[in-house]
């Protein structure tokens, strides 16, 4: 294979993960109790520290469950028991505020 094909992957999978990685619209940073992120596909993940959820994404809440979640805006909501709050639509950009939106669907429970 030649350098020149090489350079050309690498600089590819360097574009999608950043791709991948800008998706994410927040991430847990603490919890407490059983805590889950479902996914648009329909797959769960438990819920840990550094879990990134995206648009799409809803976390889930036990009845003893609680989690911070920091938003790329600098933001932070608190998630509290039996609660499914979904991600619907969320786009921040730092250089261009007057773009920033965003729509929670709070499925059931509440946060702050």
């Amino acid at each position: 294979m030649s350098v020149g094909l090489c350079l050309i992957m690498l600089l590819a999978f360097t574009m999608c993960s950043f791709s991948l990685a800008a998706l994410a619209n927040g991430t847990l940073t603490h919890l407490s109790g059983k805590v889950s992120v479902q996914k648009a596909d329909g797959t769960t993940a438990a819920g840990a520290a550094g879990v990134q959820v995206v648009e799409s994404g809803t976390v889930v809440t036990g009845a003893d469950g609680f989690v911070r979640m920091e938003l790329t805006d600098g933001g932070e909501m608190v998630i509290g028991p039996d609660t499914q709050l979904r991600i619907e639509n969320y786009h921040y950009s730092k250089d261009k505020p007057e773009k920033d939106s965003f729509i929670f669907r709070t499925i059931k429970g509440g946060f702050r």
